[in-house]
C-alpha cells in the first residue's frame, strides 16, 4: 500500500503535539542509536561516531559529479511520485473542511515540490479561458476556489523524456500524463480541468545540511506543467 501525502502531514502533525519531551525532561533518547545487528548503544562518543560514518556515508553517494543510469532511472521514478503528489496535495489543500495549519503544510509541500515558484502551472481553476499561471498564480486560484474541495486524479504517466544531462549542469527530462480536476461543491460536481499535461523534470544540485555542515547534493524537481 502506497503511503499517501495526508497520512505523513498527520503524523508530521501528530509528532509535533505529542512526540517532543517537555523543557523540564531531557529526550532520553537523544544520544541512542541501533545497530545492523538490532544492539542499542547508548554511549555518547559511539553514537556520535555511528552518526559521522553514517552521514559520510550519504554524503559520498549524492556528492557524485554525474548520475549514473541508475541512479537517473530512480530520480525518473521519484519525479513521477512528485507528479503524484501534487495532486493529492492539491486535494488536501482545496478541503474547507480541514485544520487551516494542516492546509497551510500542504501549501508548502506544494511548492516544494518545484524547482522554482515561478514555474509556469498551465492548470485553470477557473473552468474560464486558460491562461499563464505560474504557482504562486495556481496557488492564489486555489485560495480562492468557491469549492468545498477538489477531486484530482492523475494516471497514465509516460516518460517521454529520460533524464538527460545539460549543458546548465542539470539534468532534464519530460514526463506526460492524463489529468482531471472535479470541484465539489455542495454535493454537486463540476469538470474543471481534463487534459494529457506535460512536465519538466529536473535533477540538480542543492544545499543538504548534514548536522552543523551542508553539502551539495542530487535532488529532483518539478518544472513548468504545459
Amino acid at each position: 500500500m502506497r503511503i499517501k501525502p495526508e497520512h505523513i502531514l498527520f503524523l508530521m502533525l501528530g509528532l509535533l503535539i505529542l512526540g517532543s519531551p517537555n523543557c523540564s525532561e531531557p529526550d532520553p533518547w537523544e544520544n541512542a542509536c541501533i545497530q545492523d545487528d538490532e544492539q542499542l548503544i547508548a554511549d555518547y562518543n559511539e553514537v556520535d561516531r555511528i552518526r559521522s560514518e553514517m552521514v559520510q556515508s550519504f554524503e559520498k553517494e549524492f556528492e557524485i559529479e554525474k548520475l549514473d543510469e541508475i541512479k537517473l532511472n530512480a530520480f525518473e521514478e521519484r519525479a513521477i511520485e512528485k507528479i503524484r503528489d501534487f495532486g493529492e496535495y492539491v486535494m488536501i489543500y482545496s478541503r474547507q473542511d480541514y485544520d487551516s495549519a494542516f492546509r497551510s503544510q500542504a501549501g508548502e509541500m506544494i511548492f516544494d515540490l518545484f524547482i522554482d515558484n515561478n514555474a509556469g502551472i498551465n492548470i485553470d481553476l477557473t473552468n474560464g479561458k486558460s491562461e499563464e499561471l505560474t504557482l504562486y498564480g495556481f496557488m492564489e486560484q486555489l485560495d480562492s476556489c468557491k469549492y468545498d474541495e477538489l477531486i484530482v486524479s492523475s494516471q497514465d504517466f509516460v516518460l517521454e523524456t529520460p533524464l538527460h544531462f545539460s549543458r546548465d549542469s542539470l539534468y532534464k527530462g519530460e514526463v506526460t500524463y492524463y489529468d482531471k480536476i472535479i470541484g465539489i461543491n455542495s454535493g454537486d460536481s463540476l469538470l474543471i480541468h481534463s487534459a494529457t499535461n506535460r512536465v519538466e523534470i529536473i535533477a540538480k544540485k542543492v544545499n543538504k545540511n548534514f548536522g552543523d555542515r551542508s553539502n551539495l547534493i542530487w535532488k529532483v524537481f518539478l518544472g513548468n506543467i504545459n
